[in-house]
């Protein structure tokens, strides 16, 4: 799905200690995207499923990650919810 948009995926399932982001991936831009999926019928009701905790342990890992990944310190980022 998305490298058919034109981004490269680094992670699937990135987990650590206190977090979890379902894709990693970068655009044709380097724009670092931290991914999380839900299965949902509507887009809306996918982003109203993510909830506080589930966000603080998203940008724990997204914090991690860049921390892992010196080369990408200085990259844009951006947090995403796909439905599909």
């Amino acid at each position: 799905m998305l490298q058919a948009k034109g981004y490269t995926v680094l992670a699937r399932r990135y987990r650590v200690r206190g977090g979890e982001v379902d894709l990693i991936a970068a655009d044709a831009d380097g724009v670092l995207a931290f991914v999380e999926v839900k299965a949902r019928a509507i887009g809306a009701d996918a982003l109203a499923a993510v909830g506080a905790r589930q966000r603080a342990r998203i940008v724990t890992g997204a914090l991690t990650y860049i921390a892992e990944t010196p080369e990408r310190a200085a990259s844009p980022l951006r947090f995403d919810v796909i439905a599909v």
